[in-house]
């Protein structure tokens, strides 16, 4: 037998046998994409997302960040990741107004 289908498998038994972790694992997954979605739908709407990757990178930071905190709260996620996106497209637009002035 392959040595990562034996390896495979331990895991796949060992998740049978704890399957909260399981659980655990696709609830947080859940819970950051419901909190991207709603900020990513907000900056939207109102006009103020910018290039989607760098937009979608600021996001997801600053929710990674709060998970590593403990926060697990949809909504707080959400509204710390605007705020987050929008202090730093201020800050983006501060800069290119220096560099404009001063090129």
């Amino acid at each position: 037998m392959h040595e990562g289908a034996d390896s495979f498998g331990a895991q796949r038994r060992a998740e049978r046998q704890r399957p909260e972790r399981r659980w655990q694992r696709m609830s947080i997954r859940c819970v950051v994409e419901n909190a991207f979605f709603i900020a990513w739908g907000f900056l939207e709407k109102s006009g103020e997302l910018g290039e989607p990757d760098a937009s979608a990178n600021v996001i997801l930071d600053t929710i990674e960040a709060q998970l590593k905190t403990g926060e697990r709260r949809q909504l707080m996620l959400a509204n710390r990741a605007i705020t987050a996106y929008r202090e730093h497209a201020a800050r983006t637009r501060a800069s290119a107004d220096r560099e404009a002035r001063s090129g």
